[in-house]
Parts: structure tokens; C-alpha cells; sequence
């Protein structure tokens, strides 16, 4: 799904509008009542809607609302915090239609304490904002965000710019119901606190409007994912899904290299090595050994679909040394991971010394090692996009929603993975499928798209499977077979 800002957002509308020979309003008639819609089936119960409304086209979609709710039987109330000012041609056609509704219009904001509303609709603003909310618009938001009264914002809550951090006063949502395609702020870890959770609502906007083609980027979802997903033949044997050499774990990091290599061949890697100097701890059968030094040299070579380098591997001057000599010398697709990263970014001429077409998968820390610092998480998006063209890698910022760029200068998010998954060892599970995406065959963008999708859906189903707060590392291991279920023909 494309992910868009406000300026094409407009261009979509329109085009619909010209495409399909109906009127602005028409298109707030259908937008609206889908957005009804979707909150009846989410709040059945709730009988005293608020809709606070400025007076564009965001403040039209509010009273459209109010209307068809009104004729569901509700208590419905509307206050105009923009009164005095000069209304769009839809807000005021909506206006006069209000009229002839049992709609209450209030001329002042209305207490919040009494229990006499069950929900609050913001449509104050929406994505064409272009400034921060100040003065008595901030004061009535505060009143809004500090009642306990559930809110659902239309399209995006007001005060949030569409592609932006927050700045200033800002709907704090319960809920945001958003038309058509997600907007990049909802991706901003800045913005959580006021999204609250967003559904993308369809409302029949044409996607081949002009200019279509410049999104921001996509918001990968399981269709997607499907179309990359390749199902194994009938005739295939080890050989035909790949020989991954993981070269990982030092003697205080000996888990690292178990978990990357344990997921690697659970996803489907037909052979894997694991190549440390750790102590052999509990190590699945299925997981061939070698000194790190064996590694390194078999690396050299070419004998391997996939190596997967990083994960324990250490920062000491024999850590870097080896790495620093071993990156050069690559043909194999690779994945750069953790100590690795970080022995990078000691390094000013880092992005030399990565083969072109590497995967490389910071958490947010290593990668403001990288390439930082960062006065927000947009400028972190951004930064990305350029070291991945600058670089010509591939690049997975592990967070909410891990955003993927690559040579191009494309963008990605994901769809997958919970707050559960934050904790030791999740990213070295990521290092090893990503690994068995490679080694089976993947080219390195749909490996980065499949194995990030993968990942996260696994640790997905074992939190749902085990309940709780969270999972261990060894649990997404333990779902990826699970995950690659759903994607089956």
C-alpha cells in the first residue's frame, strides 16, 4: 500500500473528483459515511457523540458525520471552534444540511466531567496544516486530551503535520480513522502518543491520479508479501535452497551466533555453518561448526549463498582487524549486523569498505552510530534514504514498524511485530532469516522485505500464542514456520 503526503493526497481527490464526474461534496458524502461506518462497528454501544469541527474541509467530513449519525438515533452535538472564520464551500454546505437534523450546535465547548458524552470526534484540522496550534485552539485541545472520553480523529488528529513530528498542541486520538493510503507520520516513534491506533479506511480514491508514481513509500502488508514468497518444488533437495555460513558469537556473547544460525535454518536455509570461537553451547544438530578463522578464509572464497556477519562477534583489535579484512574481499550476498555495525562506524570511510548490495539491519542506537545524530525521527528516515543510495545498500532500521530503504532510494514499513519483541537476541533472529531469505534464492530486496515481514509476524503469533507482555528470542524461532503457513498457496 503506498503511503503518501498531503500535496498528492489533495492531487488523488481531485482526480477522483474529475475521473468519476462528481462533486467535492459527493466525495465527503462517501468519505464520511465510511468513516460512520467503521465507528459503529468499533463503539455499537456508544449513544452521546461531541464532533469538534474547524471549518474546512477536515471540519466538513465532522458534520457529514454528525448527519448520518443523527439518523442512527444518537445523541449527536457539534461545536465549531473556528466559527468567525470564513468556511469552505463544502463545511458551509454541510452547515445549512445540518440544519434539518436533530444535531445540536453548540455555541460554546461544552464540560467533559459529567459523563454526558460517550465519544468525541476531532475534525478540526486535517493533513493540510501547515503550523503549529497555539493559544485558545491549544487550551480547548488540552481540555480534550485530559478527559477521559474515548476520541476518534478523522483522517489525521489535529495539530499532527502529515509528514512530520508534532509540534505544539495536538489531539492526543483513541483512535485515528485515515482515508484512503496511511500517512507517514503515524510512523514517526515522535507521534505515538497521539495516533493512538489507525485504520486505514478506503473510500474509492482513484490510484492513478498524476504523479501517483512519487510516494513516500510502502506500507508492506501480507498480499505483498505473498506475491514475494515462492513456494518450494517438489524436486528440490539442500542444495537447491542454499549453503549460509553465519560468522557470529564470542566467548561473552556465545548465544549471538546460536540464535542467528538456529533461525537461518529454520527459515529455510539448506545448509548453514556457524562459524565462532564461542563455547559450543546447546547447539541444534542441524548447524555445522568452524573456528572463526576457518570462516573467514571459506568467507574469502565464495562457498557460501549467504554470510551473515556481526551478531557477538566483538569490538576488540582482532575483531575489527578481521572484519575490516574479510568485508573487501566478498562476493557472497551478506548481512551486516550489531558489532559489526559498530566496528563500521569507528571507521570515516565506512560505506567504501561495504560490498555493494549488503544488507545492513541497526537498531535505532547503531544506526545514530552510522550516520547520526538526528534532531527527530524524520530526519532519521531521511538520513537513511541517502545512506542507502550513497552506500548501495540495503538497510532495515529495527523499530515499530521498521522502515527499509535501499540503493534506489526507496522506502518501506512493515506491518508486522509487537512491543514484545523488544528484547536480547530478537535481532539476531532477524540476522539468520534474513540469511535463509538469501540463501534461498531471494534477490536482497524481497529478502529484506519477506524476511522483516517474517520475523515480525512470528514474534506476532508466539506472543499471541503465549500471552503476556513478552516473548524470548528463542519464541519467534519457534513461530517462523508458523508465519511462512500463512503465506502458503
Amino acid at each position: 500500500m503506498k503511503i503518501y503526503d498531503a500535496k498528492h493526497m489533495s492531487a488523488a481527490d481531485a482526480f477522483t473528483i474529475a475521473s468519476e464526474d462528481i462533486t467535492s461534496a459527493d466525495l465527503m458524502e462517501r468519505a464520511s459515511r465510511a468513516i460512520t461506518s467503521t465507528l459503529l462497528e468499533l463503539f455499537p454501544e456508544c449513544q452521546s457523540i461531541l464532533v469538534v469541527c474547524g471549518n474546512g474541509n477536515n471540519g466538513g467530513d465532522g458534520l457529514c458525520i454528525a448527519r448520518q449519525l443523527d439518523s442512527t438515533g444518537r445523541k449527536v452535538a457539534v461545536f465549531n471552534a473556528l466559527s468567525e472564520g470564513n468556511p469552505s464551500p463544502d463545511y458551509a454546505l454541510n452547515a445549512e444540511r445540518l440544519k434539518a437534523t436533530g444535531v445540536e450546535v453548540l455555541e460554546s465547548f461544552p464540560a467533559l466531567s459529567d459523563g454526558n458524552y460517550d465519544l468525541i470526534i476531532d475534525a478540526l484540522f486535517g493533513t493540510g496544516l501547515t503550523r503549529p496550534i497555539e493559544g485558545s485552539l491549544a487550551e480547548l485541545i488540552a481540555t480534550v486530551n485530559n478527559s477521559p472520553i474515548a476520541v476518534i480523529a478523522v483522517d489525521t488528529p489535529s495539530g499532527m503535520p502529515c509528514d512530520k513530528p508534532v509540534q505544539g498542541a495536538c489531539i492526543r486520538a483513541s483512535f485515528t480513522f485515515t482515508f484512503e493510503w496511511p500517512k507517514p507520520a503515524f510512523f514517526l516513534p515522535e507521534n505515538e502518543a497521539y495516533v493512538g491506533q489507525w485504520q486505514v479506511i478506503p473510500i474509492g480514491l482513484r490510484p492513478d491520479f498524476p504523479d501517483s508514481q512519487r510516494y513516500y513509500g510502502e506500507w508492506i502488508e501480507h498480499a505483498q508479501v505473498q506475491e514475494i514468497y515462492r513456494p518450494r518444488k517438489r524436486f528440490a533437495h539442500k542444495g537447491t535452497y542454499g549453503h549460509t555460513l553465519i560468522l557470529a558469537g564470542n566467548a561473552q556473547m556465545p548465544g549471538a551466533g546460536i540464535l542467528a544460525a538456529s533461525a537461518c535454518i529454520t527459515a529455510g536455509a539448506g545448509k548453514v555453518t556457524l562459524a565462532t570461537d564461542a563455547p559450543a553451547l546447546s547447539i541444534p544438530p542441524e548447524i555445522m561448526l568452524c573456528s572463526r578463522a576457518e570462516g573467514l578464509e571459506k568467507a574469502k572464497h565464495g562457498q557460501f549463498q549467504a554470510i551473515a556477519i556481526g551478531p557477538g562477534w566483538g569490538t576488540g583489535p582482532d575483531d575489527i582487524q578481521q572484519l575490516l579484512d574479510v568485508l573487501p574481499q566478498l562476493t557472497t550476498p551478506v548481512i551486516i549486523d550489531a558489532d559489526a555495525l559498530n566496528i563500521l562506524a569507528m571507521q570515516h570511510n565506512w560505506t567504501t569498505l561495504v560490498p555493494s548490495g549488503a544488507l545492513l539491519t541497526p537498531h535505532p542506537g547503531e544506526f545514530a552510530r552510522l550516520a547520526g545524530p538526528f534532531a527527530n525521527g524524520y530526519e532519521e528516515w531521511e538520513s537513511q534514504r541517502q545512506l542507502s543510495i550513497r552506500s548501495q545498500t540495503y538497510i532495515a532500521l529495527k523499530r515499530a514498524f521498521t522502515s527499509m530503504t535501499t540503493p534506489d532510494g526507496e522506502r518501506y514499513f512493515n506491518s508486522t511485530g509487537n512491543p514484545g519483541m523488544a528484547t536480547a537476541g530478537s535481532g539476531d533472529v532477524l540476522t539468520g532469516i534474513l540469511a535463509a531469505c538469501l540463501s534461498q534464492g531471494y534477490a536482497a530486496k524481497d529478502a529484506l522485505l519477506l524476511g522483516v515481514y517474517l520475523h515480525g509476524l512470528a514474534g506476532d503469533l508466539a506472543l499471541s500464542a503465549q500471552g503476556g507482555q513478552n516473548i524470548i528470542a528463542g519464541s519467534i524461532i519457534a513461530y517462523i514456520q508458523k508465519a511462512y503457513a500463512t503465506l502458503l498457496p
